[in-house]
């Protein structure tokens, strides 16, 4: 999985982050057990969580299942509230909430004023 975003991240912001999976093996499910399909947190240095994009949001519990064939990519928007933080560096962590679940991205992030 791969997390992208537009840069600059500004303080501020409202940042939508593209989430995207490419199967590397054999024709394979994903089941989602809600509208959700991911999520991206910012830890400050001392181990803070300072930015959850699904602060404040809920899901319809809409059970859904989406096939990724052999070598295929899809992509999942993660649209959040603004970057309510202060400029800089923070410990990105992206994970799609599916089953089975890709491999948990994480990341130095700077968010400039």
């Amino acid at each position: 999985m791969d997390v992208s975003y537009e840069e600059p991240v500004r303080a501020g912001d409202t940042v939508t982050w593209m989430l995207t999976v490419t199967n590397n093996g054999g024709p394979a499910t994903l089941v989602f057990r809600s509208g959700k399909s991911g999520e991206v947190l910012l830890t400050s240095e001392s181990g803070r969580v300072v930015y959850h994009s699904n602060r404040d949001m809920a899901w319809a519990a809409v059970y859904r299942e989406e096939p990724l064939g052999a070598g295929a990519s899809v992509t999942y928007t993660v649209a959040g509230p603004p970057l309510d933080i202060e400029p800089g560096q923070y410990l990105l962590t992206a994970n799609l909430v599916s089953e089975p679940a890709p491999t948990t991205v994480t990341r130095t992030i700077t968010v400039t004023p």
